[in-house]
């Protein structure tokens, strides 16, 4: 929130995509921010298990095509990874799923597992039955998630500074910065919460 000029946000939306990010004097592609993200992802889980990781598997959209599976792949490998496989999320979840389910099923169930993040909604329906999982369907929106929730809210925010104060922080960059955070916030909270003051 203090750097807005040094942050990315949502560099999964443009993966695959011929895109760079100028992050001070540096050029990134959006691979190379994901090999930052899994890098750092990597040294938490050593530090916390206290031993290496090389060997992992990573989770990506239902619909994300050939070129974002590719640019997945690229990042794993930047950020030294062996990537084992790319998974499904909704199949990820299905996973978690039968992990918490309290009884076995003899039956085949359908499960419809959706996935709104920060960047990205992914939605699909998957049969699963004695281990084996299908997917039957999947869609998504790789321009819908909370990053866009907390752009509406920024929107009414700066709406109402703009009409009720008289005030319009849109050029100074930390001020928007603070908007931005304190618009997530405000998300977050309205996942439980009625009202927000």
């Amino acid at each position: 929130a203090e750097h807005p000029e040094r942050t990315v946000r949502s560099a999964k939306r443009k993966m695959g995509q011929e895109f760079q990010y100028l992050i001070g004097d540096r050029r990134l592609a959006p691979e190379e921010v994901s090999a930052e993200v899994l890098l750092a992802l990597k040294r938490g889980a050593e530090s916390s298990l206290g031993h290496l990781i090389s060997d992992v598997v990573i989770t990506v959209p239902a619909y994300f095509d050939d070129s974002q599976r590719r640019a997945t792949l690229k990042a794993g490998e930047l950020a030294g990874l062996n990537v084992l496989r790319l998974l499904n999320e909704p199949t990820s979840a299905s996973l978690v799923y039968d992990q918490l389910s309290a009884t076995a099923r003899a039956e085949p169930e359908i499960l419809l597992v959706y996935d709104l993040g920060g960047g990205t909604f992914d939605v699909s329906v998957l049969e699963v039955f004695e281990g084996v999982r299908e997917v039957r369907s999947t869609s998504g929106n790789s321009s819908l998630g909370g990053d866009d929730f907390d752009e509406l809210l920024l929107r009414r925010f700066l709406d109402e500074l703009r009409l009720g104060q008289g005030v319009d922080p849109r050029e100074d960059r930390r001020a928007m910065a603070r908007l931005r955070r304190l618009a997530e916030e405000t998300k977050i909270r309205l996942s439980t919460d009625t009202r927000v003051e």
